[in-house]
């Protein structure tokens, strides 16, 4: 085996510019293979890492609106109460971990003013509980506790666009007032800024900015509303293969709880992702297909070279044949000079590979595990591997078929 692999060395290097051409062309289709799959990760990363400043687990529910027919009375309320809240906390369900609400006013974005500084922003009362379901990080000050929520404290919690807008760069907010109208509030905490570019673009955010948010407990916003209204309940479910069900266990306890008066809308993360697996399922079987194509000209290339070099070896494959080399050995040795030259373009491939790993790792700070580049090296060499095998399989069978007579005669 070592005097086959010597043989073959030495045969590629005597043709040192057709080689190396035949090299390239694999490397550049091991680069696309590669790249294709980094590009993919990449890209599931970026979309999961902007649906996890949701939650992934986050449940959404609320009373369906009804048509506006003057001819049908329409009942008064957002379908779920603080009674419902509370009960919903304390006896259900199975398959939530925690609940809480969310109250705001009709328009959502209300006026609020620092000093001389002025903002619209959008104001939400919520629970101590909210930060964790919303995956809500908090970059100075504290959430809220249980006795803010119950003595209905006057306090707040903002967004980093609301403390731009109202404070500056340069003054800490903490302990701060600022005005709702005629309400007061101190700011206790300051949520970290998230990135939602790519759901921005996908309309899925319908231009509400969540760093441009103000939040207090919802005890305040419903007494200042004068109503124990709760417009949205946010709920966190065991995980996301318990997501049907949870939505079912709350709705059927609030229809039970209500008597069945309303009708209630649900929405959790799944759908989004779902769709976003769809869409990088495709893109990825697009590219992969654009790399595949892109590998297989390059085999195509070294299929046509070795073709070639059957016909210019033709007497030395009489030759040796006449001194006794077996069809088999024939073919194992033209086979190797064509395995041998795809796996150094797969390693070549490799390196590029790992250029562009670096490359998005830089651009987009995205982490990959040991495990995937394992199995990028395991594609890398795998698939120049068999691009080696394909190509040189039929000129290696050609060249082993040759008659020895004619082979020698051949000029």
């Amino acid at each position: 085996m070592l005097e086959v692999i010597r043989l073959a060395w030495a045969t590629i290097t005597d043709y040192r510019l057709r080689s190396i051409l035949s090299i390239l062309g694999i490397s550049i289709g091991v680069a696309a293979v590669i790249t294709i799959s980094l590009v993919s990760l990449a890209g599931r990363q970026i979309v999961f890492k902007e649906f996890s400043t949701y939650g992934l687990n986050t449940l959404w529910i609320y009373r369906t609106a009804e048509d506006a027919n003057p001819l049908k009375s329409v009942r008064e309320g957002s379908g779920i109460t603080e009674a419902d809240y509370l009960y919903l906390k304390n006896n259900c369900c199975s398959h939530v971990v925690r609940f809480t609400p969310v109250v705001y006013h009709r328009d959502w974005i209300m006026q609020l003013r620092a000093g001389n500084y002025y903002s619209k922003t959008s104001v939400e009362g919520v629970d101590v509980e909210h930060a964790a379901i919303n995956n809500d990080q908090i970059i100075m000050g504290r959430n809220f506790r249980v006795d803010d929520i119950k003595n209905k404290r006057p306090v707040a919690l903002i967004g980093t666009a609301t403390q731009k807008k109202l404070f500056g760069h340069l003054q800490s907010p903490l302990g701060q007032e600022l005005r709702m109208g005629t309400l007061k509030l101190t700011v206790i905490g300051v949520y970290t800024a998230k990135e939602r570019n790519l759901l921005t673009a996908l309309g899925a955010t319908n231009g509400y900015d969540v760093n441009d948010r103000l939040t207090m407990p919802y005890t305040l916003y419903q007494q200042i509303l004068g109503s124990k209204d709760i417009h949205t309940l946010l709920a966190e479910s065991t995980g996301l293969e318990n997501t049907s069900i949870a939505l079912e266990e709350v709705v059927l306890t609030l229809k039970r709880l209500n008597d069945n008066r309303f009708q209630y809308t649900t929405e959790s993360m799944l759908g989004w992702i779902d769709t976003a697996n769809l869409i990088m399922r495709n893109l990825t079987l697009i590219g992969g297909f654009a790399a595949i194509i892109t590998l297989l000209m390059g085999s195509l290339g070294i299929a046509t070279m070795m073709s070639t070099a059957v016909i210019e070896r033709t007497q030395e494959i009489g030759i040796r044949k006449a001194v006794g080399a077996k069809p088999g050995d024939i073919q194992i040795q033209f086979l190797a000079e064509s395995i041998i030259i795809c796996l150094i373009g797969g390693v070549i491939g490799l390196m590029f590979g790992v250029l562009a790993l670096m490359i998005i790792h830089l651009i987009l700070d995205i982490q990959v595990s040991l495990l995937i580049s394992l199995f990028i090296i395991l594609i890398s060499l795998t698939s120049s591997t068999i691009a080696g095998v394909a190509a040189g399989y039929m000129p290696a069978k050609r060249a082993a078929l040759l008659p020895p007579l004619e082979a020698l005669r051949y000029e």
